[in-house]
């Protein structure tokens, strides 16, 4: 069981994408030939709802294991202002990666609910559900071949007008390797606007299982830093970033080597409801969802 344990850890973290990363984006304009500019046509104040779809490629390597991971994700997020502070938005997403020769697929929904009455500050609960599926755990320890999560929790976030923090905190119940642990989970953030569409967000998150058997714990450490640049007259916004990723497992007793992996990322995406980037965040989308993966 600690050799499934141990063997589950490795592919975990050499599959680990940068799926935390909020890269926000900007929205339709005018059309070309009407004669007015993207931002004389864009709508000063923006849309009740608002939000994006976005496509990932990202590569990664393990430097302990030595393991090569590879894969693509599409991502999306709606946000709803309900009026009078109340906000809703959904976010989910599907993505496949290549370790080596095994593959796995990645799939996510969540639901967050907030009050966000001015510009300022933003608090709310939010609940998420995410599913791993992969093709090497039926053979160790009899595991299932997905690794399943489903948690909530709190966040919070303050905006002024060079940048954004946020934090979020959460609990919930895994299953990995046919193994039940608890999951918490915390992570902090930051988006730095160097303009109004040009942008630097880096976040730290930190995740700890807790396995009700095996008296094992496995924990987690992420960091990233991406950049994100919308052209001035084009609806897109194009994103790349860095990623760090850390494992380590205890398991009766025995720590083991802990496992680092580093991947990069690039994207593209597209935002509807909103004209700048800033303007995306501060009334669409504010949050990003902590999957089983961090």
């Amino acid at each position: 069981m600690k050799q499934a344990l141990f063997a589950t850890t490795a592919i975990l973290i050499s599959a680990m994408s940068a799926e935390a990363a909020d890269m926000d984006g900007p929205l339709v304009g005018g059309s070309a030939d009407s004669g007015a500019s993207y931002e004389e046509a864009s709508p000063a104040v923006a849309s009740p709802v608002v939000g994006y779809v976005e496509g990932e490629l990202h590569a990664g390597k393990t430097s302990d294991s030595d393991l090569d991971s590879k894969g693509w994700a599409l991502r999306g997020a709606v946000n709803f202002d309900a009026g009078s502070g109340l906000n809703l938005q959904a976010d989910g997403g599907y993505g496949q990666t290549d370790v080596d020769d095994a593959d796995y697929d990645n799939a996510f929904g969540a639901a967050h609910v907030y009050y966000r009455p001015t510009q300022d500050y933003a608090l709310g609960a939010f609940f998420q559900s995410s599913r791993l599926g992969t093709g090497f755990a039926s053979g160790l320890a009899g595991g299932s071949d997905d690794v399943t999560d489903n948690s909530g929790g709190i966040e919070a976030a303050y905006f002024d007008a060079v940048g954004t923090a946020y934090t979020q905190l959460g609990y919930g119940k895994s299953e990995i390797v046919g193994l039940d642990a608890d999951h918490y989970f915390g992570k902090i953030g930051a988006r730095l606007y160097l303009t109004d569409n040009m942008r630097i967000d880096g976040e730290v998150g930190l995740h700890n299982f807790d396995f009700d058997v095996a008296d094992a714990n496995l924990d987690l450490t992420t960091a990233s830093v991406i950049g994100n640049y919308r052209p001035e007259f084009m609806p897109v916004t194009v994103f790349a970033g860095y990623r760090f990723d850390r494992a380590s497992l205890e398991s009766g007793g025995i720590d083991f080597e802990p496992e680092n992996s580093h991947t990069l990322t690039t994207g593209l995406r597209y935002n509807f409801g909103s004209s700048t980037l800033k303007q995306e965040e501060r009334n669409g989308p504010a949050w990003t969802t902590t999957t089983l993966l961090p």
